[in-house]
């Protein structure tokens, strides 16, 4: 299975780019193990003329068309199918042990494709959370969009550490 984090915002010169640097590579090593090929991180920028409904509409686009869901803008249709996991603060809190699960879940199910959608610094245009399989929550305060990125990714590892019986995850 593939993973593909599609996010608003570039991390490039971010306090939080090495954490994310560091926790994509962990879960392209450790991934494998258990059933995950790659983890794939796809940044577009924010329009910046745009703002409110508006801004987070043209956002919903990019993420679509980054994470290969729609071809309405050019970009190449996609034959198999994507779950989608939207992250929101209005989402599902899981555990890192239930988050583990799901992802072995989809890998036994065969899911092709895994992605997760972090909207910009307005949120998710409720069209993507209607439209995602889940609505993950990272917690019920609000964090900066960034730090979530970073946040998604070292749970994605942890996720492939659990599922290896590794010792990272401490219970």
């Amino acid at each position: 299975m593939q993973l593909v984090v599609a996010a608003i915002g570039r991390a490039k010169n971010s306090a939080f780019a090495p954490l994310i640097e560091d926790y994509s590579k962990r879960v392209n090593r450790s991934g494998p193990s258990i059933g995950v090929k790659s983890l794939t991180i796809v940044e577009a920028e924010a329009p910046h003329r745009l703002s409110g409904a508006k801004r987070r509409l043209a956002e919903a686009e990019l993420l679509r068309r980054n994470a290969g869901l729609d071809d309405t803008l050019g970009s190449k249709k996609t034959t198999e199918k994507a779950f989608l996991i939207t992250l929101d603060e209005r989402g599902k809190s899981f555990s890192s042990i239930a988050f583990a699960h799901l992802l072995q879940h989809h890998v036994d199910g065969g899911t092709q494709r895994l992605a997760f959608l972090i909207g910009g610094a307005d949120g998710l245009d409720s069209s993507l959370r209607n439209q995602s399989n889940i609505t993950l929550t990272l917690g019920q305060m609000t964090w900066p969009h960034l730090m979530v990125r970073a946040m998604l990714i070292e749970q994605i590892y942890r996720a492939t550490m659990i599922l290896s019986g590794h010792p990272y995850h401490r219970e």
